[in-house]
This record gives C-alpha cells, sequence and structure tokens, in this order.
C-alpha cells in the first residue's frame, strides 16, 4: 500500500473519531452543561496523552520554544471546543460543522497580511463561495435556532485562530508537544471552571462511559491526523478534509434522526466544494511552480 493511500485512511480514520467525539459531546450535552461536558472532553483527552508521553519516554516532547504561542493556541483550541459543543446542543451536527468549516477558507485570505502568503482571484473566489454556502446553511426560514448560529460563528473564528497559530508552531514545535500542551490547557482551564457549573446529578453507568471515551476520542483523532500528515503532505491531504462534513451529515442522521433540507444542502455542498476545490488548484500550482523551478 502506497503512502499516499495509508495517509487518506488515517485521515478518514482520525474524521470518524473526530466525528463520533461530536456525537457524544451532542448526547451528553443535553443533560449535562457545556462545561461539564468540555471539561470530560479534555481531562480524559490529557489523561490519554500524559500516558501516551510517558511510554514514549522523550522528556523533550514536553518542551516548547514558544510558550506564548502554544498557550495562544490552546486557549483558542478551547473556545473551538467549548463553542462547538454549544453549538451541537442547539443545531443539527451537519450544519454546525458546516459553519465551522468555512474557517480554512478564511485562512486563505488572512494568511495574506498574518503569514505573507500570496492572495490570488481563486483564493477570493473560493471563500466567497463558501461564505455564499454558509449564508444558505444560517437563512432565514432554516428553521436553525438563532443561538446555535451564533455559537457556530463563534466556533468559526476560533477554528480560524488556532489553525493560523498551528502553522506558524508547525515550523518549529513536535506536533505531539503542541497536542500534548492544547490538552494540558484545556484540562487545567475546564478544571478551574468546573466548580462554577456542577451537574446536580451524577451519570448514569453509560453516560459515564460516554465521558471516559472523550480520552480515547480526542486522542486518537489527534494521533491518525498527525500520522496522515507524516505520510503525506498537506496540499494532498487538504482536498480529502471535507469529507469531515459528509460524516458529519451522515452520523446526524443515523444517531439523531437529523437530516438537512435541499437548500441547507446545497449550501453545505457549496461550503465542501469551495475548500475542495481550491485545495486541488493549491496543490496544482504549486506543482507547476516546482517544475519550472528545476
Amino acid at each position: 500500500m502506497s503512502d499516499s493511500l495509508r495517509a487518506i485512511l488515517l485521515l478518514l480514520g482520525a474524521q470518524v473519531f473526530f466525528n463520533l467525539l461530536d456525537v457524544t459531546a451532542k448526547y451528553l450535552v443535553r443533560d449535562f452543561s457545556v462545561v461539564t461536558v468540555t471539561w470530560a472532553r479534555y481531562f480524559f483527552h490529557f489523561l490519554f496523552m500524559a500516558a501516551y508521553v510517558a511510554l514514549a519516554a522523550d522528556r523533550g516532547l514536553l518542551r516548547t520554544r514558544r510558550p506564548g504561542l502554544q498557550l495562544a493556541r490552546g486557549i483558542a483550541l478551547l473556545g473551538f471546543s467549548g463553542f462547538l459543543i454549544a453549538a451541537l446542543k442547539f443545531l443539527p451536527q451537519a450544519e454546525a460543522i458546516a459553519i465551522s468549516f468555512v474557517a480554512p477558507l478564511a485562512i486563505l485570505v488572512l494568511a495574506g497580511p498574518l503569514l505573507g502568503e500570496h492572495v490570488g482571484l481563486a483564493r477570493w473566489l473560493a471563500v466567497l463561495g463558501g461564505l455564499a454556502g454558509m449564508l444558505v446553511v444560517v437563512r432565514p426560514g432554516a428553521g436553525l435556532a438563532g443561538i446555535g448560529v451564533a455559537f457556530a460563528l463563534a466556533t468559526l473564528a476560533c477554528n480560524a485562530a488556532f489553525q493560523l497559530m498551528t502553522r506558524r508552531l508547525a515550523m518549529t514545535e513536535h506536533p505531539l508537544t503542541t497536542v500534548f500542551l492544547s490538552a494540558l490547557i484545556g484540562a487545567v482551564a475546564t478544571t478551574l471552571a468546573l466548580p462554577f457549573s456542577l451537574p446536580d446529578h451524577w451519570p448514569s453507568a453509560w453516560q459515564a462511559l460516554l465521558f471516559a471515551s472523550f480520552g480515547i476520542t480526542g486522542s486518537v483523532s489527534h494521533l491518525l491526523l498527525i500520522r496522515a500528515y507524516r505520510l503525506a503532505p498537506a496540499s494532498f491531504i487538504a482536498p480529502f478534509i471535507y469529507g469531515h462534513i459528509v460524516l458529519a451529515t451522515a452520523m446526524g442522521f443515523v444517531f439523531f434522526g437529523q437530516f438537512p433540507d435541499a437548500v441547507s444542502l446545497a449550501g453545505i455542498a457549496a461550503i465542501v466544494s469551495s475548500g475542495a476545490g481550491i485545495a486541488l488548484y493549491e496543490r496544482a500550482r504549486a506543482k507547476d511552480e516546482r517544475a519550472r523551478a528545476k
């Protein structure tokens, strides 16, 4: 099996685990507060990652050259997770995930002034296509709760900030360092907030099992994603990332019986096609530039 095919399969596995994490959070947030569910998501993720790092026996993984940026990324990721769980409380999974996935498109434009990258017409068209798709999804009459849409838009902003900082950290930091520190930051912050949002009842055995499952779904998803990026360049993987929305739509239907109407599906399709399309364009352009440089 080629490295490219293995990378795609690992990415698919990561997306399955990410979506299972979202399904679990959406199920639990019906009976527990957003803070409680977010705490469990980070606490058990941290325990899993701490065990993983301990088994790796490499203390160098705990050192960072950019602690301030790691802290900012951890806070952005915490905001993304918390706002997404809040959005899932009020919105179907497909719509909540689709809105958050406009963030990679926004980064294409923000990468110009913030990262010094060229922003051309193709990137602008992709961003406008993704924004148009999002507006279709959240249109008046779609039946989506306004507060849920607000949380999803906050998710979008945090996702964009988180990904921009991830790209900067990838230049100097080991990926496991970044994953571990983000889990640590989220666990500490949510533990400090937990006393102000304690549940009024203990979880059942099934709910406790689901809380604990965050350690597996949260950690394995990140580890599979890291492995995929080690086997294939980001430019190859990028078009397949938007399969996450397709899986979210399928899982929302299977687990909650929620499926977007035809108009919302068109908006979701616009987001997916804009993201995957510009990723394919960027990959082809990079390939042409390498060929001309030879």
